[in-house]
């Protein structure tokens, strides 16, 4: 998937909208520094890190059944997370950055 913040902000906020698009952008921009945590914390609830689980049978890893419902709901929160952090400009490097923080504690 190719981040682009811009054309997330644009497919969430219709045309006609753009102005309560800057202002909502500019809201979560201010609470994203004012505490940095913010966006660790909704890219941990968002699922946008999670790997799927493996399941082993008899020792050999083996995909998971498709739950259409499961996978809904996931693609779903996850989405909803790339939005928020689009509006508080989350950049590729960025997200890079706190993946190393985590990998470091």
């Amino acid at each position: 998937m190719i981040w682009n913040p811009l054309t997330i902000l644009v497919a969430v906020f219709p045309s006609a909208a753009r102005r309560e698009a800057a202002a909502c952008s500019k809201r979560w921009q201010a609470a994203a520094a004012r505490d940095p945590r913010l966006t660790l914390d909704i890219i941990r609830m968002g699922g946008v890190l999670d790997l799927q689980p493996v399941r082993l049978v008899d020792g050999y890893p083996e995909p998971e059944p498709i739950d259409p419902q499961r996978l809904a709901y996931e693609a779903g929160r996850r989405d909803f997370a790339m939005q928020l952090l689009a509006l508080a400009h989350l950049t590729p490097d960025d997200l890079n950055i706190l993946m190393e923080t985590n990998d470091a504690a």
